[in-house]
């Protein structure tokens, strides 16, 4: 069961600091964008728990090694672009991600859900209890997003005027690490 955990919290690292970014750039996050998108995490390890090697047949390791990258990549430049082109005129833009939230937050649970499905290939494998990685896989990614929007949105108002490109810099940033 320990290795189960700390798979599902290694899976969902990267969760932390896409949460600071949304709260940096965020007034608030709607508990529902971070309920989907730990779902999303939760769903990606059960699937990769239940097709395990057979993936790597068809798809090469590499490509999904770098998704999520790209992912990240395409939302920062998304989020820098909408700095450049907000005018301050536009103040209740902070919560643009809201606004748009459904379908950026489908994508960046699917980009973050990416590790999870690569690990729970290996959770897979390795033989790991399908249904507690599954649930420790959502509940982690949830607390992480959770900390990260608390945290980025009171360091919010120290970066205002940037918070767009603090946002995506912080994406681009997890897009080279990763």
């Amino acid at each position: 069961m320990l290795e189960a955990l700390l798979l599902a919290i290694s899976s969902n690292l990267d969760d932390l600091g896409v949460g600071f970014s949304l709260g940096i750039r965020a007034n608030r996050i709607q508990k529902s964008m971070i309920i989907i998108i730990a779902l999303i995490s939760g769903l990606t390890m059960t699937l990769g728990m239940t097709i395990g090697t057979v993936v790597l047949r068809f798809v090469s390791h590499e490509i999904l090694n770098y998704l999520p990258s790209v992912i990240f990549v395409s939302i920062a430049v998304w989020f820098i672009w909408e700095g450049i082109h907000n005018d301050s005129a536009d103040s209740d833009n902070n919560d643009g991600f809201e606004r748009k939230s459904l379908w950026k937050t489908v994508w960046l649970g699917l980009a973050l859900g990416v590790d999870s499905f690569i690990l729970g290939i290996t959770g897979g494998i390795a033989d790991y209890p399908l249904v507690f990685t599954a649930v420790m896989a959502f509940a982690t990614s949830y607390g992480f997003i959770w900390l990260g929007t608390r945290v980025g949105n009171r360091l919010k108002g120290w970066l205002t005027d940037y918070s767009d490109f603090a946002a995506g810099g912080i994406l681009l940033v997890l897009a080279i690490l990763e």
